[in-house]
């Protein structure tokens, strides 16, 4: 049942609109219900920062996520879910950037929950954000 409840954990995050990142700054690892459960299952966090190469916001239209891809320094591709109607509902909504105002060339920080293929979700703690430097 365990497993179970850790595969729905994305699914979960990603329906509230949530999900996104990898790079090389793994910070803590943050305790979450898992859902239609009572169980706390770890959740990593990460750090990371680059330069904007794409910014999608056609799935928020429908509930789905904003989608931003960064380039680190170090040449990688992070991918940074931002929750859309699920925003409300996040413990960072104060701290995440309006994303209809980033754009291709910009800076950005973020600090979120890594889901599934390392796409970082800044929703799920208190301490994530996304903030444009």
């Amino acid at each position: 049942m365990k497993r179970v409840a850790l595969l729905l954990l994305p699914l979960m995050l990603m329906g509230a609109g949530c999900s996104l990142m990898s790079q090389d700054s793994v910070d803590s690892t943050n305790r979450v219900a898992a859902p239609g459960t009572e169980e706390d299952v770890a959740v990593e966090s990460r750090t990371t920062s680059g330069a904007v190469t794409e910014v999608s916001l056609d799935g928020m239209a429908a509930d789905g996520p904003g989608i931003i891809k960064i380039r680190t320094a170090a040449g990688a591709e992070d991918v940074i879910n931002v929750p859309s109607f699920g925003l409300a509902l996040c413990a960072a909504k104060d701290n995440i950037a309006d994303v209809y105002s980033i754009e291709v060339g910009d800076e950005v920080e973020v600090r979120g929950a890594v889901i599934e293929e390392g796409v970082i979700v800044p929703c799920t703690s208190a301490d994530h954000y996304l903030r444009v430097k």
